[in-house]
């Protein structure tokens, strides 16, 4: 009776599943990721780029080390944003956008992940220039702690601890923010 019983279901989950298939009408959904990459530009589009240095301390190197990060990063994409905008015409941007399957986004959409340009290295994160369709993708190529001379209170022990100074410096490449193609 059981065995009747699993086979009855087996048989109708198996219907259901057949009919609830797409039929050769509807069209695919994209893959890849739904969010808006930054696709480097390549140096036959812009060969510029720019380093900058930030030094933070604290008393968690952890917290350090993000400030100085964010700190070198946000400086390098205020000021190579504008020249990402006078250096990349809506023609290339279009164009970069199309050799990776995908379409320019719109202004200040959120960028997820970006694109290398061919041959070109890791990229560890990327941001968005405000106001327009490009970002900036960001490598952090040194990363260097020492232990500071000022002391931090050990969080209620008697005992000092000493502080973090973290110098981070990044290099920035222009891109444009591409979002997948509409189905």
């Amino acid at each position: 009776m059981k065995v009747a019983l699993a086979s009855v279901l087996t048989m109708f989950l198996c219907l259901v599943g057949f009919s609830s298939k797409k039929t050769s009408k509807e069209t695919p959904k994209p893959q890849g990721n739904p969010f808006a990459m930054c696709v480097e530009a390549p140096y036959s589009v812009t060969d510029e780029y720019l380093r900058r240095y930030s030094e933070k301390t604290d008393c968690n190197f952890q917290t350090a080390r993000n400030r100085a990060q964010e700190k070198a990063s946000d400086d390098a994409r205020n000021a190579l944003g504008p020249t990402c905008r006078n250096e990349i015409s809506a023609a290339e941007a279009e164009a970069l956008c199309k050799q990776n399957g995908r379409n320019v986004a719109e202004v200040n959409a959120s960028v997820s992940d970006s694109i290398p340009r061919p041959q070109g290295s890791a990229i560890n994160t990327q941001l968005g220039v405000r106001d327009t369709t490009f970002c900036v993708t960001l490598r952090y190529y040194q990363l260097k702690t020492t232990r500071g001379d000022a002391d931090c209170p050990n969080l209620g022990q008697l005992r000092f601890a000493r502080t973090y100074i973290v110098k981070a410096r990044v290099l920035a490449r222009c891109g444009v923010r591409c979002s997948p193609l509409e189905p």
